[in-house]
């Protein structure tokens, strides 16, 4: 696979919709585990909050949707911070 630019979020939408069809919901704590097991497929961002930068970007893309569902981040060094949780649009339209 070519290389991805990290400052072009649309790049990571393959990725969240991979997410999005495993899952059934998810948060941006389950897009960033899974670019960290495909080691070199995707690189780090700079900060981990451009993790909701590219689900924001995914959305709008139609690819996800935002749930009004606060999870705590089972993601390692975050103090359990809430997380938005999010689910795949599966073809629906923008309202």
């Amino acid at each position: 696979m070519s290389e991805i630019d990290k400052h072009n979020i649309s790049a990571y939408h393959s990725l969240v919709e991979f997410v999005a069809s495993k899952l059934d919901t998810f948060t941006s704590t389950d897009v960033r585990l899974v670019a960290e097991a495909k080691q070199g497929t995707y690189p780090e961002v700079d900060k981990p909050s451009q993790w909701g930068n590219i689900l924001r970007s995914a959305q709008a893309a139609n690819i996800c949707k935002p749930l009004d569902i606060w999870v705590k981040s089972r993601y390692k060094g975050t103090n359990a911070a809430p997380r938005i949780l999010w689910t795949a649009t599966r073809g629906e339209k923008i309202a």
